[in-house]
């Protein structure tokens, strides 16, 4: 009889904090009561008929499951309310055990009844007040997952321990709870590292569109600046004849008038694109490139809509200005030059990156996209091989080639972006 009551003061005292945990009140429903005479039957039978150990495993499968049925939450949340279930039951029994040995050091069935009821106390008055259900909401938004699940499992590794100390002997079903405690723990972990990735990529993705914002924002106040000094300059061309002699000498200050208006003026095509992150990024990188080379670029298209993601276009196009512009370092006296050129087809956005450089075989321009191989230098094809993986995950085509302009070899990069996601296995 002695045994039913420690039985009935364990399930109650699981049911109450359980119940505190997840944030609610103890209402003796149909689900609970279930929950109640499944435990009861669990652990009667492995109290009483000869069953492996593993059999009162089924007890934590009922409790989850009544979690999940009863209390509806997410997985994430429901395995961490879990797991503080276990951490506060095996804090509360622990801290109640000590002091049960001492009354009852040979009585274990009076000693397991005094920690149950002690326990139900505790979980009936006292824990609501702690508030625990914000515990799990604290968990997911500081991320410290990981941390407090370890830390569970060494608590339970050290409950055993306290166990095997005062009964001379680890008692199984304690031993076998930390079988599913690192389980969960294990997917508590998995789920941890890929929140942590998704997180880590979107406060990337938003750093680089913030400073890409900011450099377009600047770009529009630089060109509506510009938009109210127009008269001026037109003014400033139409009179230009009254200090000219001659024909030729207006049309030459016209000409060297007209190439600063439009150097003044020139990445205004950059706003044919549409996009605020690659305007801002073009209108960035190409300003702070200006200073090792003669920057050129064109765009010709009708309708910027390319379902790749900006945040991967600024990455590949980042990648081949950075290596246009260690291309160019050391070759000769003169400012190095490079090209950028955006074209539109019927099935995909094209982007040319190119620059002078001595010519290449063809069999060494496929050794560029190797990792850390590169005929340009130390660890130049760190860059080169990101591209490459870059290129084969979104599906897009990547050609490097030799070509012959103004009687001087370039190296031109060739980017093309289908307009529909083609994804590769390889």
């Amino acid at each position: 009889m002695l045994l039913r009551f420690v039985l009935v003061t364990e399930i109650l005292s699981v049911v109450f904090c359980i119940h505190r945990i997840f944030g609610e009140k103890v209402k003796f429903e149909i689900k609970t009561i279930l929950l109640f005479l499944g435990l009861l039957t669990v652990l009667e039978i492995a109290n009483t008929q000869p069953v492996p150990k593993i059999f009162s495993l089924l007890v934590y499968l009922l409790i989850i499951l009544y979690c999940v049925f009863r209390f509806r939450r997410g997985i994430l949340d429901t395995i961490i309310n879990n797991v503080l279930y276990l951490v506060v039951m095996t804090i509360l029994q622990f801290a109640c055990l000590v002091p049960a040995v001492l009354i009852f050091p040979r009585n274990e069935k009076g000693r397991g009844l005094l920690v149950n009821v002690v326990v139900l106390i505790f979980c009936t008055f006292l824990l609501g007040r702690l508030k625990l259900y914000r515990f799990s909401q604290w968990i997911e938004k500081k991320e410290k997952i990981l941390y407090i699940s370890l830390g569970v499992l060494c608590a339970l590794a050290a409950f055993v321990l306290v166990q095997a100390k005062f009964f001379h002997g680890i008692i199984g079903e304690s031993f076998l709870l930390l079988i599913p405690m690192t389980i969960l723990i294990c997917v508590l972990i998995k789920q941890w590292h890929k929140y942590h990735g998704i997180s880590g990529k979107a406060k990337e993705e938003q750093s680089r569109k913030e400073k890409n914002d900011k450099g377009y924002n600047e770009f529009l106040t630089q060109i509506r600046m510009r938009q109210h000094e127009i008269n001026n300059h037109i003014t400033a061309v139409l009179s230009m004849h009254y200090t000219n002699k001659t024909y030729e000498d207006l049309v030459r200050a016209q000409e060297k008038y007209f190439s600063r208006v439009v150097e003044e003026n020139k990445y205004n095509s950059l706003l044919a694109l549409g996009d605020e992150v690659i305007i801002g990024f073009l209108y960035g990188k190409l300003g702070e490139l200006e200073d090792e080379a003669e920057i050129t670029y064109k765009i010709t298209v009708e309708s910027y809509e390319t379902i790749v993601s900006a945040y991967y276009i600024v990455q590949m196009l980042g990648i081949l200005l950075d290596n246009a512009a260690e291309a160019i370092k050391g070759i000769g006296e003169a400012p190095g030059k490079i090209h950028l050129e955006i074209r539109e087809t019927k099935e995909a956005f094209t982007y040319e990156v190119r620059n002078p450089f001595p010519y290449v075989p063809y069999s060494e321009l496929e050794g560029w996209f190797a990792l850390g191989k590169s005929n340009k230098g130390p660890e130049r094809g760190v860059g080169l091989y990101h591209l490459k993986c870059l290129c084969g995950k979104l599906g897009c085509d990547l050609i490097c080639r030799n070509i012959e302009m103004e009687e001087e070899n370039w190296i031109s990069f060739l980017l093309k972006v289908n307009k529909t996601i083609q994804r590769r296995e390889d």
